[in-house]
């Protein structure tokens, strides 16, 4: 892992040595020797004892998986307020978004205004109440305010590489500093995908 370009978490790391992975491809490298190559009996017991680690890593590794899954925190059902946050921000920002074709429709004259103030009115009491619905999920819930600040801030940084790109072709910014700019906050996205 440490010379790939693309780091798998260690989380992935342990839980595929802990799934046996390997042993099918042991199994597979035994049984191709070819059997003029060697002995038979030399050849059959390598083959018993190949069988033999597969079997092992299936069972008693297969039987742990399941645990070891568990204690990394892979595969686990998510916790029901953080999916309610999840839901509700959804819920959120397609009501904003409305709101905002709502006024551009209205704006285009494609919408009478006693109808666009009426709806308006709906859209932004939705607004409000999922807003303050998200807040008291925020204060019951560090997990929910940890994941919004994380998602934030790899949005920022996201952002930040998308204007040093803008910079760049506009000549506002040299190519060397944009890379070094870049690279730290690849660096910083890292860190934030562990």
């Amino acid at each position: 892992n440490l010379t790939k370009l693309t780091k798998f978490p260690i989380a992935w790391q342990h839980t595929l040595v802990m799934s046996g992975l390997k042993g099918a491809l042991s199994m597979a490298l035994v049984l191709s020797i070819p059997r003029d190559l060697i002995a038979a009996d030399i050849r059959e017991l390598l083959i018993l004892m190949i069988f033999g680690v597969v079997v092992f890593t299936l069972i008693p590794q297969g039987l742990c998986i399941s645990f070891l899954l568990k204690l990394l925190k892979l595969g686990a059902d998510e916790d029901p307020e953080l999916e309610k946050y999840k839901v509700t921000k959804a819920k959120l920002k397609a009501a904003k978004l409305s709101l905002q074709e709502l006024n551009a429709l209205q704006n285009n004259g494609e919408v009478l205004r006693s109808v666009a103030e009426s709806l308006r009115d709906e859209l932004e009491t939705e607004i409000k109440d999922l807003t303050q619905e998200l807040e008291n999920l925020h204060v019951s819930n560090e997990l929910i305010l940890l994941e919004d600040t994380i998602e934030t801030r790899v949005l920022l940084l996201q952002n930040r590489k998308s204007i040093i790109n803008d910079l760049v072709s506009r000549g506002a910014l040299s190519s060397e500093a944009a890379d070094e700019l870049r690279a730290k906050y690849d660096s910083e996205l890292e860190g934030f995908a562990r």
